[in-house]
């Protein structure tokens, strides 16, 4: 696996993001993140490229939410070769919401999938929240998505917490497990 970090969404990244969504489109079987992902126009112009960064940001601000939506940042994986996928925090959840929408939630980009992005971003990604003042986050896993649930045990088994709960999820059912967000 390539050395990653997390940024936030950044128009330098543009190529990148955008040759990633016909790998998207490619993927026989898509979850909820990939739709999202093979629904983006990856002919998008600069100035829309913009809008769409500028977009991510604002929900970050909780501003121009949907109705029923709460903030989440984003933050893009980048490795040597650019946007590899892109890690989110809902900071502001009741313990209600977490177990159902998860604190976390990730896409990796099909071609890095399996290589260990999702595990290193997770890692990253906590030591962002732990600065935030979270002690713990709830991460939600759907039990048809077996990839997803093997890195979330193995970094609950890494940083601990209040381990596996039956959650009731929107797409499917799921788990529900509270990581620390400071290795153990």
């Amino acid at each position: 696996m390539n050395e990653i970090k997390l940024v936030l969404p950044d128009v330098k990244y543009k190529d990148s993001f955008l040759s990633a969504i016909p790998e998207f489109r490619a993927l026989e079987h898509k979850r909820p993140q990939d739709e999202k992902c093979a629904a983006l126009n990856e002919n998008m112009s600069d100035e829309e490229f913009a809008e769409y960064v500028k977009s991510l940001h604002d929900r970050a601000k909780g501003l121009n939410l949907k109705p029923g939506r709460v903030p989440k940042i984003t933050w893009w994986i980048i490795d040597d070769a650019g946007w590899a996928g892109a890690r989110w925090f809902r900071p502001y959840l009741s313990r209600e919401q977490a177990e159902t929408i998860s604190h976390l939630g990730v896409v990796v980009r099909p071609g890095n999938r399996g290589r260990g992005y999702q595990r290193q971003s997770m890692r990253l990604a906590l030591a962002e929240c732990a600065k935030s003042g979270l002690s713990e986050v709830c991460i939600v896993y759907g039990d048809d998505n077996v990839p997803s649930g093997k890195n979330v045990i193995a970094i609950f088994n890494e940083y601990g917490g209040a381990g596996g709960k039956v959650a009731v999820r929107r797409h499917a059912p799921g788990q529900a497990y509270w990581i620390n967000t400071e290795k153990k």
